[in-house]
């Protein structure tokens, strides 16, 4: 993740400064996936909620900070990706976003969709990937142009499909496991 102008909090959390805001990175650790927290002023947004042990270190943060936590958005329904969730749910009383094949979620999406957060923050472009898991999404956030992809690592073809269909031009992936990574310029 070379010139993301990071700065590590601790080993196993990652924190990135936004154009307003920041965005943490929980890393999963023991099969549990990544935990991204985006934070504007007192708000929240999550995307995946890991395992219970991931999550309990997400919510104290949470509760640390004194942040409402708007959504949880879940990318697909592999038990890395949600164990954690009805502890969210329990404590920070969010709303769940998931795919409208998922047995989970309070807020069922679809391809193409678009859930805006935080006071019209952030704007998340739901794309439909259906590879890795039948209810497997992309959450694109336009206004920093970030790429949440779960499981499912993105081809140059789907990059250039997404960005013809919906002229997304993601900067940084940001997956389920391992550390974000920003794009070369060249695939577009």
């Amino acid at each position: 993740m070379k010139n993301l102008n990071r700065r590590d909090v601790r080993p196993d959390l990652l924190k990135l400064n936004l154009k307003r805001g920041s965005l943490l990175c929980f890393s999963g650790r023991f099969l549990s996936s990544n935990v991204y927290l985006m934070i504007m002023d007192n708000g929240a947004v999550a995307i995946d909620c890991g395992m219970s042990w991931t999550a309990n270190r997400v919510l104290d943060y949470l509760n640390k900070n004194r942040l409402r936590l708007e959504y949880l958005f879940i990318t697909h329904s592999h038990f890395d990706h949600v164990m954690g969730m009805n502890r969210f749910k329990e404590r920070m009383q969010t709303r769940v976003v998931a795919h409208t094949r998922s047995k989970r979620g309070d807020v069922k999406v679809m391809d193409g969709d678009i859930i805006n957060a935080l006071d019209n923050q952030l704007s998340f472009l739901v794309t439909y990937t259906g590879i890795h898991k039948a209810d497997h999404i992309w959450y694109y956030e336009k206004n920093n142009r970030l790429l949440f992809i779960g499981d499912h690592l993105p081809t140059q073809i789907e990059l250039k499909t997404l960005r013809e269909r919906h002229g997304a031009k993601p900067e940084i992936i940001l997956p389920g496991h391992g550390k974000p990574a920003r794009l070369p310029n060249r695939i577009f």
